[in-house]
């Protein structure tokens, strides 16, 4: 697989970005194979013949396209919003409630 690449790419060639979730990787369609983005993590499977990464990178991916204003179509986001409610309600431990007063974190 070949890794994707910051080169220049033709503008018509990337009018057409989309990207879609599939079963934990987002898929970038619409580039030519030879095309070179510099898309973080993306490569292209010779299997699918289309673009992919692993969906852990769709934020990445996403800023990557937006600091270079690179036009994209996003259905990876295309699910219902969900209301769940936190149900459980937990005391910190004394050692935190202290760390929190003496404004010590934990990093």
């Amino acid at each position: 697989m070949s890794q994707v690449a910051a080169t220049n790419t033709d503008e018509s060639s990337i009018s057409k970005l989309r990207l879609v979730f599939e079963e934990g990787t987002v898929l970038v369609e619409g580039l030519p194979e030879d095309a070179e983005l510099g898309l973080p993590g993306v490569k292209f499977d010779h299997r699918t013949r289309r673009f992919r990464a692993e969906a852990i990178l769709y934020r990445t991916i996403v800023q990557h396209l937006r600091d270079h204003e690179i036009p994209y179509t996003d259905n990876a986001r295309d699910y219902e919003p969900t209301r769940w409610k936190l149900r459980v309600e937990k005391e910190a431990f004394p050692h935190q409630t202290e760390g929190l007063k003496k404004g010590v974190l934990p990093y």
